[in-house]
């Protein structure tokens, strides 16, 4: 049932990446040339990186390498870790100094992505289940996932 349930999330997920990729945004300004653009948005990174931690952790050859560069590629980039530190700091910041601003930002960074890693090498047998992904204020995107 599992596999049937992967099956078929790639297989869901394959044809809309296609249509997706069919689609394009017609960028124009007067002085320039015409310019198309494909772009994919957040809901879809997220569910092609669920596929890949999927077939990676069913993979026969696992490795936690292959998993933090997994994470520091695919899923690292969809987070403003500047934005979060900035949040968590949001008394404090106006002492803080830049340096100290972004070493807390960097030091931020690796405790999330120490975590997850951490995390998906404890959860080697298991998989993610992409259930729904809907927008929240400020242009954040919520997404529902489900750990088997």
């Amino acid at each position: 049932m599992r596999r049937l349930n992967v099956i078929l999330l790639a297989s869901t997920l394959f044809i809309s990446q296609t249509l997706f990729a069919n689609e394009s945004e017609v960028i124009s300004d007067v002085n320039e040339p015409v310019v198309v653009a494909t772009e994919r948005g957040p809901v879809e990174v997220i569910q092609s990186t669920i596929v890949k931690l999927n077939q990676l952790t069913a993979a026969v050859i696992y490795s936690p390498q292959l998993a933090s560069a997994l994470v520091d590629q695919e899923i690292s980039p969809l987070f403003d870790f500047d934005y979060i530190s900035d949040e968590v700091l949001l008394v404090i910041t106006a002492n803080l100094g830049e340096k100290e601003k972004a070493y807390f930002s960097t030091k931020l960074k690796q405790n999330i992505i120490t975590t997850l890693v951490s995390r998906l090498a404890q959860s080697q047998s298991g998989s993610l289940r992409f259930i729904s992904a809907r927008p929240i204020m400020g242009g954040s995107i919520a997404v529902q996932l489900q750990v088997n």
